[in-house]
């Protein structure tokens, strides 16, 4: 019984040990660097969207209703407009999500923020940060 109880003491101490070696650190953060990065990019990015939203909140309301402007005038068939999503994604380094057939805005909005918890998280405290400076 004593010996199982300083195995399972040593067991502990030994992973204490592993997890707090300097070289298994460095290695971890050389792993998560791109992780890091983008957090950073985009709680500074939600920090200037809050900011810019909050300052210049009258301007953004003009924006939005021309872009329900277009979109109503692309639902009538007036003009067409394509947008790449896969490029943006890629360019900003989203990971993509699949889009099951009959899949609804939000179902798809959902499933992307599950998949970017990290980005969707850091741009959101970064937002409300932004919404505070101004």
């Amino acid at each position: 019984m004593v010996d199982k109880a300083v195995e399972a003491s040593s067991s502990f101490a030994q992973k204490v040990k592993n997890y707090l070696n300097p070289t298994v650190l460095w290695e971890k953060i050389k792993e998560s660097k791109s992780i890091i990065i983008d957090v950073a990019l985009f709680f500074g990015l939600g920090i200037l969207v809050g900011y810019f939203l909050k300052k210049y909140g009258q301007y953004v309301v003009v924006l939005l209703f021309l872009i329900a402007a277009l979109i109503v005038l692309q639902y009538m068939n007036v003009l067409q407009i394509n947008i790449n999503w896969v490029l943006i994604q890629d360019t900003l380094g989203i990971a993509h999500t699949n889009v099951p057939a009959g899949a609804s805005l939000m179902a798809l909005y959902w499933e992307w923020v599950k998949i970017n918890v990290a980005i969707v998280l850091s741009f959101s405290i970064g937002f409300l940060i932004g919404l505070q400076i101004a």
